[in-house]
């Protein structure tokens, strides 16, 4: 009996420590109506066909990142997910708040890195914010300090500029809405050709 019972304890040891489901995988995707549109029917991304795993869209049309970081708790750390997309900036560049929207979105990635949630920081697209008197070089600037940022904490950049530019740096027009600012259906395929590269599965 005695025999049968060692040779029972290898068995009893993986089905107590192994083989077990592994946990959901959830991806909060934070930030402003650039994130939002993900999911709008108005935009007809059939985004919800080809999601991440646990995708969970948190993005608030006009959000600064003051107001992005307000919510971070609730919107993020509070569900508890394996991994984070962070995008915001482009309401702060109408307001001329470079340096506070740079150290937004970095203590929102502290903030989830100390959760030991993955975090995933999203450039701005090349939007036109020309008929705001927002120059050109703007956001190209304010991608660097992202990309800075991203390098000096160890976090993965999203490269959604790249995608929506031609080769020359012109803006990529047909894939943006009338305002150039937004991105049409063809836009966010183009992006999230680059998020679901970029992001574990």
């Amino acid at each position: 009996m005695r025999s049968m019972l060692v040779a029972m304890i290898p068995t009893l040891l993986l089905c107590a420590c192994g083989g077990g489901d592994a946990p959901p995988q959830i991806t909060v995707m934070m930030g402003d109506s650039i994130t939002a549109n993900w999911d709008e029917a108005a935009y007809a991304v059939p985004i919800l066909a080809r999601r991440l795993p646990g995708e969970i869209n948190t993005g608030v049309s006009g959000d600064t990142t003051d107001q992005m970081v307000a919510r971070f708790k609730t919107d993020v750390l509070d569900r508890r997910p394996t991994q984070v997309v962070i995008e915001g900036g482009i309401n702060d560049l109408h307001l001329d708040n470079y340096p506070d929207a740079l150290a937004n979105i970095v203590e929102m990635g502290q903030e989830a890195s100390a959760a030991a949630i993955t975090v995933y920081i999203a450039l701005i697209p090349h939007s036109d914010l020309s008929w705001a008197g927002i120059p050109e070089t703007a956001i190209p600037e304010f991608n660097g300090m992202l990309r800075t940022a991203c390098a000096d904490y160890g976090w993965t950049c999203l490269d959604y500029y790249a995608a929506t530019s031609l080769r020359d740096g012109r803006q990529k027009v047909a894939l943006f809405e009338r305002d150039h600012t937004h991105p049409n259906p063809v836009g966010y395929d183009a992006m999230w050709v680059v998020l679901k590269a970029g992001v574990s599965p």
